[in-house]
């Protein structure tokens, strides 16, 4: 036998062993979404590139900066974190008055450089995005929403394939406030949180299943591919992501995300069902030009009012949660601030904005609050660019 009909005998083998484990694979591929199949509405032409995970160049040096009411918390006047220098507030515009109350809860952190509905530096309760996978030299990631605007890393577990991911260690180690969390218990110990990364039975879309301390199943199914800049404005590292669709509890009821087909999407509709497929309560969301109303199914409502500015986010090298090791570079589009917030439970709050001593960040400066009170703010910047502008 010549050393060629050796390579070819052995390329024949390799050939017929790839097939059989490929045989193998389809059949144990398992899923649990018999409950998910029946609620949500998955992309109808799946880019082909979408399953492809990003390529994170630095994970190493992946900041961890948390939301300003998540970080290791000292207060001042309430609203202010010692550890960050940052402004904060969280307002309850819509308190649900049902059986099972959906309240409409709004976050403000002046740390925070992206924009939801609410406007920028805002963002709702509502944990509304996960991105794609972020494949690093030794590390694979994911950014998952703990609530709107902000973004927790996953790491894959050594143990599961890199198929599933837990909240990233360092978080932990770092320290980690459950502010946004009512109550503290399984629900909010994100030792417990698992997310898994699945893929459609019928070969469609992948969609992201993550699993809360309490048995409480968030899933993750509509497909979204943003361009750069909505990218920029939503702080997601990857281009391809995942819309929240629905969040079943741990009680049995069920809560369902739709949304509308702006080149953002917005939240449209937020109900939820009990076991018996009831309708126990509502949010619905409409959209005007500046303005943006929220009403619940008892008849309580918000209304938010904006002004329009053209924006240029600076973004710094290894910070504000990007993946890679892209230079400074800056975005410009037209953002959006929230001036007013008149809530029929708690009537009306005013906010005044001023640039702030950074090129590109625009701050609230003064709360006008109902009954006449009132909060004055003011921010300074110590170092150069790669500082932020912190409360005085």
């Amino acid at each position: 036998m010549t050393f060629s009909h050796f390579l070819l005998i052995l390329l024949c083998f390799s050939i017929q062993l790839f097939a059989e484990n490929e045989s193998v694979a389809s059949e144990v591929c398992e899923t649990d979404l018999s409950f998910f199949l029946e609620n949500v509405e998955l992309a109808k032409k799946p880019q082909k590139q979408q399953n492809k995970p990003a390529v994170a160049q630095n994970d190493d040096s992946l900041n961890l900066e948390l939301s300003a009411e998540a970080e290791p918390l000292t207060t001042v006047a309430g609203c202010v974190n010692v550890s960050s220098g940052h402004l904060f507030f969280i307002d309850k515009d819509i308190l649900g008055n049902t059986v099972e109350p959906l309240p409409f809860i709004r976050y403000y952190d002046s740390g925070n450089i992206t924009e939801s509905i609410l406007g920028y530096g805002y963002g709702s309760q509502f944990p509304l995005w996960a991105s794609s996978l972020i494949e690093g030299g030794r590390h694979n990631y994911a950014r998952i929403s703990e609530r709107e605007g902000a973004l927790t890393p996953y790491e894959a577990r050594n143990d599961s394939g890199k198929s599933l991911y837990s909240i990233d260690r360092r978080v932990f180690a770092k320290g980690y406030t459950n502010l946004n969390r009512s109550v503290m218990g399984g629900r909010a110990n994100f030792v417990n949180w698992v997310a898994q990364y699945k893929k459609h039975p019928q070969g469609k879309t992948p969609y992201w299943k993550v699993q809360l301390g309490d048995g409480s199943k968030r899933y993750y199914g509509r497909h979204c591919k943003l361009s750069g800049k909505e990218n920029e404005k939503l702080g997601l590292p990857s281009k391809n992501n995942y819309l929240l669709t629905s969040e079943v509890k741990a009680n049995g009821n069920a809560l369902h995300y739709s949304y509308d087909t702006w080149a953002i999407p917005r939240l449209k509709r937020i109900k939820t069902l009990n076991r018996a497929q009831t309708v126990l309560n509502t949010l619905d969301f409409a959209y005007h030009n500046g303005h943006c109303t929220v009403r619940s199914s008892s008849g309580d409502t918000v209304d938010y009012f904006f002004e329009q500015i053209p924006h240029i986010t600076l973004r710094i090298a290894g910070r504000h949660n990007t993946f890679d090791k892209r230079p400074d570079f800056k975005t410009e589009y037209t953002s959006i601030l929230l001036k007013d917030a008149i809530s029929s439970q708690n009537g009306k709050v005013s906010y005044e904005i001023a640039q702030g001593p950074g090129e590109a960040n625009w701050k609230i400066v003064k709360v006008n609050k109902p009954n006449g009170r009132f909060l004055k703010i003011d921010y300074e910047r110590e170092g150069g660019k790669d500082e932020e502008d912190k409360v005085r």
